[in-house]
C-alpha cells in the first residue's frame, strides 16, 4: 500500500489555508494505492490455493468459469484478489454491516465490478435463500467471519455458522465439483473436534491447513468424495498448473499475484 503526496505537495506555503481546504476535501481512498496482488492474511492465501482443487489452471479447465461466494467483506483484499488474478471467477460478497462495506471502499480501494458485487445482508439468510430459490450454484463458498463474542472459545466463525443444517445448505448450494472453505479459529480442543464431526457430518473429504504462529487453520471441504491416497501426491502439480494461470489484466502492467500456491498447499493434511 502506497501513500500519495499530492495533498501535502499542492500548494505549499502559497496559501496555507486553501491548503488545508484542500487537504481535508481529499478522500482517503483518493491517498492510497492499493496494490491487489498482496493478501496481507495467510488464511486467505490459502484460500486461493485451495482453488487448485479445481483444476484451474489445467488445459481442459482453461475458459470454465469459476463462481465463489463470499460471506465476510473485510477490507475487500481476498474478494479483489480473486477478481483481479483468477481468470473466469465471479465473486458475490456477502457482509453484513454496510459501514464495513464503506470502510473497504474509502480506505482499501475496493471497488465492486461486474464480476465483483457485494449483497448487503446476513450470510446464513443469503445461503438459504439460495438453496430455497435453486437453480443458483457456487463453485466455491468461503466463511470467512469473526465472531464477536469471544467467550466461546472459537473466535471465527460463529456458531451459527457451523451447525449442522448451515453446512447442508452449503452443500446444497454448491456445484457438483464445489468445494467450501472455512476460516476457523477456534482455541478449545474439545469445541474444534466438534466442530470437525459436523463438517464431515456433510462434506465426505477434509483436507486442513494450520497457519504458523497463528490459531488460524483452514479447512477445505469437498462436496464429492475424493481419493485420500491420490489427493495429496497430486498437490504438486495442481499448484504449478494454477501458479501459471493466476495473471493480471489491467493497464497497470507491474502488478502481480504474490502469492506461492505450492508454499500454501505443502501443510494441508486430511481429516
Amino acid at each position: 500500500m502506497g501513500i500519495c503526496a499530492s495533498a501535502a505537495s499542492s500548494h505549499k506555503k502559497k496559501n496555507k489555508k486553501k491548503s488545508k481546504a484542500a487537504s481535508a476535501a481529499v478522500t482517503p481512498s483518493a491517498c492510497l494505492s492499493v496494490d491487489s496482488g498482496f493478501l496481507c492474511c495467510a488464511h486467505h492465501e490459502v484460500m486461493v490455493a485451495g482453488l487448485s482443487m479445481l483444476g484451474v489452471g489445467t488445459q481442459q479447465n482453461k475458459d470454465v468459469p469459476v463462481s465463489v461466494l463470499l460471506v465476510g467483506l473485510g477490507g475487500g483484499g481476498l474478494p479483489q484478489f480473486l477478481r483481479d488474478f483468477v481468470p473466469n471467477a465471479t465473486v458475490e460478497v456477502v457482509e453484513l454491516d454496510p459501514v464495513v462495506l464503506e470502510v473497504a471502499k474509502e480506505w482499501f480501494g475496493f471497488r465492486p465490478d461486474e464480476r465483483l458485487s457485494v449483497t448487503l445482508g446476513d450470510g446464513l439468510e443469503r445461503i438459504s435463500s439460495l438453496e430455497k430459490e435453486g437453480g443458483r450454484l457456487f463453485d466455491v463458498i468461503m466463511f470467512d467471519v469473526d465472531n464477536k463474542d469471544s467467550s466461546l472459545g472459537m473466535s471465527c466463525p460463529p456458531a451459527a455458522f457451523v451447525e449442522t443444517p448451515v453446512l447442508q445448505k452449503v452443500f446444497n448450494v454448491l456445484s457438483p465439483r464445489g468445494l467450501f472453505m472455512l476460516n476457523l479459529v477456534c482455541r478449545d480442543p474439545i469445541l474444534r473436534k466438534t466442530v470437525l464431526e459436523r463438517v464431515r457430518s456433510v462434506f465426505p473429504t477434509i483436507l486442513s491447513r494450520k497457519i504458523a504462529e497463528e490459531i488460524n487453520e483452514v479447512l477445505l471441504c469437498f462436496r464429492e468424495e475424493k481419493d485420500a491416497a491420490h489427493i495429496l501426491p497430486s498437490l504438486s502439480q495442481a499448484a504449478k498448473n494454477f501458479q501459471s494461470t493466476l495473471s493480471y489484466e489491467s493497464t497497470e502492467p507491474k502488478r502481480r499475484p504474490h502469492i506461492d500456491i505450492a508454499e500454501m498447499l505443502k501443510d494441508l493434511v486430511i481429516e
